[in-house]
């Protein structure tokens, strides 16, 4: 996606972000292509129009999308959004969108329509996992990376859409809309399935499903007509047939999809996000079963690094614990973020250098629990300036399995980067054990029940307080949650 050059009148700065170029336009705003002092390029969407209530649900999706695995969609990098300014920050992709890839170099073919095919409905799968409608899917909004296909706007597209001060009626782009969005009705996960297929079409032909001219005609041809599907063939037509049905109930939903495209019997299990330096633990029933690894985010450090915007804390969650066999576990994991603003956790941040610094909050459920994290600005530790802590909660459902997975994670099972065996001799947890991580970060270890902590920070090297403030962190993030 190249961008052209700023026109007059456009800002040359936006928050911390120099703006390089226009990179599109359209109702909700501008698109920019944007960079910092340490050479990231992002995409700074400038928004406009926006009254206070849009701001609002605007806060409530882009938290949302934070969710979502960058593998399928765009990281969202910064925000701000109030009544001087509002404008979300993401990550630039190098690829032009499906609809100008198809323009310029006509319709996919083959392998490269069975890898879109695929490697889309894998992304909506996976969005739709995180409670999210995207409402606007269309071949704008598929961006072709260097490593695959990228939905873009999902979050953003649902909030803007909810606004009466920006629209009128039926929400979405006219020929990608379903039928229960043309009519008023409750939009789901099935709305986008049915503007998958449609886009499938247009990526397969280079013509819409349904193309009538003017809006009445289209709306009658989506609502009451079959789509035209002249020039497709194979399995792929008769799985877009079924995405097109009229009745919401009668499509598959995206994970069915996934498993039709690819062959499969069992169900597709929407991806995690790699996160950390460490994997997640198999069954120990299942040690043929390779380990899904989560590595440390590297967006984080350019975005900690930069004095900019603070990033929208994550919804507070309540907490769950029971007690199982005289052993307490847990079913939910706390908001990372908000842990050590009393405290010793107060304590824990005036030790690390990260009282003031900006925080950065991740989590996702995956088919082993759940995680979650937050990143916080330091200045302590150059050049990455990270202090970071991590939940893993293992089988919420399954307490008495989840203790057999957190044990053995931490016991060999899980490269966490311990340099011992873990002991109980630290009163950190049940177990602890200190060492490295992959990229070099000090990092503490422990767990309790059915919850593994860990707490790093991005220096190979630390001495005994910062060794201490760590098992702190650890330790406190344990007892907050059991």
């Amino acid at each position: 996606m190249s961008a052209m050059p700023l026109e007059p009148g456009d800002p040359r700065h936006v928050g911390p972000w120099e703006l390089l170029g226009r990179l599109g336009e359209g109702g909700q705003g501008v698109v920019y292509l944007g960079g910092n002092l340490v050479g990231e390029r992002v995409a700074v969407k400038v928004l406009r129009g926006l009254d206070r209530d849009a701001l609002r649900r605007m806060e409530r999706e882009v938290e949302a999308a934070r969710r979502v695995a960058p593998s399928c969609t765009v990281r969202i990098v910064d925000v701000r959004l109030d009544q001087t300014a509002a404008y979300v920050v993401s990550e630039y992709v190098d690829g032009p969108s499906l609809q100008d890839a198809v323009k310029a170099e006509g319709p996919r073919r083959g392998a490269a329509l069975e890898k879109l095919a695929v490697g889309t409905a894998s992304a909506l799968a996976t969005v739709h996992a995180a409670g999210i409608v995207h409402r606007d899917f269309k071949p704008h909004n598929v961006l072709l990376g260097p490593d695959g296909p990228r939905i873009i706007d999902f979050g953003i597209a649902r909030a803007l859409d909810m606004t009466s001060s920006l629209t009128k009626g039926p929400i979405g782009t006219p020929a990608y809309m379903a039928p229960e969005q043309i009519e008023g009705h409750a939009v789901t996960a099935a709305a986008d399935v049915f503007a998958w297929g449609a886009v499938m079409v247009f990526a397969a032909t280079g013509h819409p499903a349904f193309a009538r001219a003017g809006m009445q005609a289209l709306f009658h041809q989506i609502l009451s007509e079959e789509p035209d599907l002249s020039g497709m063939d194979g399995p792929l037509r008769d799985v877009v047939r079924s995405c097109l049905a009229k009745d919401p109930a009668l499509r598959p939903a995206a994970s069915e999809l996934v498993s039709r495209l690819t062959g499969q019997d069992t169900a597709f299990m929407p991806h995690a996000p790699p996160v950390a330096t460490w994997s997640v633990a198999p069954a120990p029933t299942l040690p043929s079963a390779r380990p899904r690894r989560r590595r440390v985010w590297p967006w984080l450090v350019p975005a900690i690094a930069v004095p900019v915007v603070a990033a929208l804390a994550a919804g507070g969650v309540l907490l769950g614990r029971q007690l199982l066999d005289s052993q307490v576990v847990a079913t939910s994991l706390p908001d990372m973020c908000k842990l050590y603003d009393s405290g010793d956790g107060k304590e824990v941040l005036r030790d690390m250098g990260a009282a003031n610094g900006r925080r950065i909050p991740q989590g996702n459920k995956d088919q082993y629990g759940e995680w979650r994290l937050c990143a916080f600005g330091t200045g302590r530790f150059p050049p990455k300036n990270t202090f970071q802590i991590q939940l893993n909660l293992y089988k919420p459902d399954d307490p008495k399995t989840g203790v057999e997975w957190a044990r053995h994670a931490l016991n060999g099972g899980t490269d966490f980067g311990c340099t011992g065996d873990p002991t109980s001799s630290t009163g950190v947890g049940e177990e602890s054990c200190d060492g490295r991580t992959k990229d070099s970060w000090a990092v503490v270890n422990a767990r309790k029940g059915n919850v593994v902590a860990s707490a790093t920070c991005s220096t190979p090297n630390v001495n005994a307080a910062d060794l201490r403030a760590l098992r702190r962190a650890a330790d406190l993030a344990l007892d907050e949650t059991l």
